[in-house]
């Protein structure tokens, strides 16, 4: 454990691991952006390092449906995409709520006819598709939205606020 003070200089958390993850680990660290995994000691982990870093990998999802969604939510991993286009010519005409608590990025790309509700304390969302209802923020990393489309409305609900980038291509009509 003498590593734990260099640890807390550079700010990097330990995780203490036997040959393999269990899932409460696996859970806390999928809430978890990870630069650069570190392996010290002795053998008998290497396991447990494997998975750390396969966790972190960036995989993209595309989904069509909310269904496909609510799968690729539970399927992802830290730092994964998941791209929601609904196919050419389709909406998405009802509403839907993204909880999650990993440290993953939503884009979406497509026509949305209701509301969404976003709860993703360790998350990313980028829109670069149509909203013509509102977006609800409950909770979003770091208080940030990215917008690149054009969105109804924006309702904050999170205590500790929230950042909105509205680039030159982006619409919004009203925040709350």
């Amino acid at each position: 454990l003498a590593v734990g003070v260099l640890a807390a200089k550079n700010s990097s958390p330990i995780v203490l691991a036997g040959n393999k993850l269990d899932t409460a680990q696996k859970d806390v660290l999928n809430t978890k952006v990870i630069d650069k995994v570190t392996q010290i000691g002795g053998l008998g982990n290497e396991d447990a390092v494997k998975s750390i870093v396969d966790m972190q990998e960036k995989t993209k999802y595309t989904v069509e449906t909310i269904e496909e969604l609510n799968v690729a939510i539970k399927k992802a991993d830290a730092n994964d995409v998941i791209i929601f286009e609904p196919e050419k010519d389709t909406n998405i005409s009802d509403s839907f709520k993204i909880a999650t608590n990993k440290a993953i990025t939503v884009e979406f790309d497509g026509v949305f006819k209701q509301s969404i509700t976003i709860d993703m304390p360790n998350g990313d969302v980028k829109n670069f598709g149509e909203i013509s209802d509102d977006i609800r923020i409950d909770n979003i990393k770091k208080g940030t939205l990215i917008n690149e489309g054009s969105i109804q409305g924006i309702d904050i609900y999170s205590k500790n606020g929230c950042k909105i980038e509205n680039t030159s291509d982006g619409d919004i009509w009203i925040i709350t």
